[in-house]
């Protein structure tokens, strides 16, 4: 049995991995095989990860993620995330046509054009203006990073996301 919790943003996966903390599955299987060492995620009062935002890294780092992505979940030769895992999180499940984009799996799947023609674009956006873009047709990968918004306006806006 897995069970999943959604609440708007939130995503529980705490039941899918009962030996292991989901930072400790992401640094063992994501993280040290794609050299990623600086990073931080956010941490519930309970001790659990928040596996869904708040995690900080390097801009080289969102980069990999998008890599990662871009090569069908394979980094380096080695394979991360099954080709069918990456294709179905990147498939469209979800329209949101007020913002003219689908999602598929914690990933924004954008309606963008290139020189008239649909082109799939894949970007996971975090809430400072940190944005990964993955254009799997011109084999592109794009990060952008940004800051300087007002952190305490921000918590109060969106209460328990920062601490």
């Amino acid at each position: 049995n897995t069970a999943i919790t959604i609440r708007r943003s939130s995503t529980t996966f705490s039941p899918m991995l009962p030996e292991k903390a989901f930072e400790e599955y992401a640094v063992e299987h994501f993280f040290k095989p794609m050299g990623i060492s600086d990073y931080r995620f956010r941490t519930l009062p309970n001790g659990l990860t928040y596996p869904v935002d708040s995690l900080q890294m390097r801009s080289r780092d969102l980069l990999k993620i998008g890599l990662l992505v871009q090569n069908g979940g394979v980094w380096n030769g080695k394979r991360l995330l099954s080709a069918k895992y990456v294709a179905e999180a990147t498939s469209p499940h979800v329209r949101k046509p007020v913002a003219d984009r689908s999602h598929g799996y914690f990933w924004a799947l954008p309606d963008v054009s290139v020189n008239g023609t649909p082109t799939k674009t894949i970007m996971k956006h975090g809430v400072f203006g940190q944005t990964i873009y993955v254009v799997p047709e011109y084999g592109l990968v794009v990060v952008f990073t940004a800051g300087g918004l007002d952190v305490k306006k921000e918590a109060r806006m969106s209460p328990g996301r920062f601490g």
